[in-house]
């Protein structure tokens, strides 16, 4: 996370600090907090599937931890205490009818493990990017959403029982990039941070809804020349001032759910 970040939620930072338990670290309980909030803004912005879909994050300075909410909890219920602590390197014995999502389980440990340079993993199951994984077109440049996660996504296929050969290809699909979508299934996001996590996940849910309502009305669709689209892209992440990674973003929405859905850093 940057240190414009850093500067910007200072005061926020400061107020959850008074609510961290003894038993952990500031940096720590700044990652759960930022978890818990990634958690109740999915569902404030409508993206959530009852108890399903999960963040996982990192936990800093350690080698084999990450957070994950309890399985059955909504996102609007979780809060920074409320996070399991999980390893990273081994099975922690999740089973059917415990508090921990095995599919999760899986795909975190699986991504985090394989790709250091990420930090949280998001999947959620929203209206328009079940649909739009479900349909034989590829997410189109006709957006400024579509267009700043040009050549940053791919399609993977979804396997219900997430083991072994199925977290293998996730990873084969994935290689270096931020973004899939699960065919038939949703969304998959692996970020450097919490805040690019809730980013990627806004535009591309954006991005796949005005591409299906564009669909919807049977008119042609305007698709910009490659050599625009890729002058757009470039200019959107060579920009010093567009960081297009959530941090510009997050100090505002941390306010928001202050005001809108208090509680996340308990």
């Amino acid at each position: 996370m940057s240190t414009a970040l850093d500067l910007s939620t200072s005061s926020a930072r400061q107020q959850s600090i008074s609510s961290k338990p003894d038993n952990r670290s500031e940096i720590e309980w700044q990652a759960r907090v930022d978890t818990a909030a990634c958690y109740r803004l999915m569902a404030l912005y409508r993206m959530t599937d009852l108890a399903n879909g999960f963040i996982g994050t990192r936990v800093p300075e350690t080698d084999d931890q990450f957070l994950l909410a309890r399985y059955g909890e909504f996102n609007e219920e979780v809060t920074a205490s409320s996070l399991h602590n999980l390893p990273i390197k081994s099975w922690p014995g999740a089973e059917r009818g415990t508090d921990m999502n095995a599919a999760a389980v899986s795909m975190v440990q699986a991504t985090l493990k394989a790709r250091p340079d990420v930090n949280c993993v998001l999947h959620a199951h929203t209206k328009s990017s079940m649909i739009l994984a479900s349909l034989q077109t590829d997410l189109l440049p006709i957006s400024q959403a579509a267009v700043m996660l040009k050549g940053l996504w791919n399609f993977t296929e979804f396997e219900f029982d997430c083991g072994d050969k199925f977290c293998d290809q996730l990873l084969a699909d994935l290689d270096d990039l931020p973004v899939l979508l699960m065919r038939n299934h949703g969304m998959f996001i692996a970020a450097k941070s919490v805040p690019e996590a809730f980013f990627m996940a806004f535009y591309l849910n954006q991005a796949c809804d005005i591409q299906v309502c564009c669909m919807q009305t049977g008119e042609k669709i305007h698709i910009p020349a490659d050599h625009k689209t890729d002058a757009w892209h470039e200019g959107y992440h060579d920009n010093p001032w567009w960081e297009y990674d959530g941090s510009r973003e997050w100090p505002a929405l941390l306010r928001k759910l202050t005001r809108e859905l208090p509680g996340y850093d308990l």
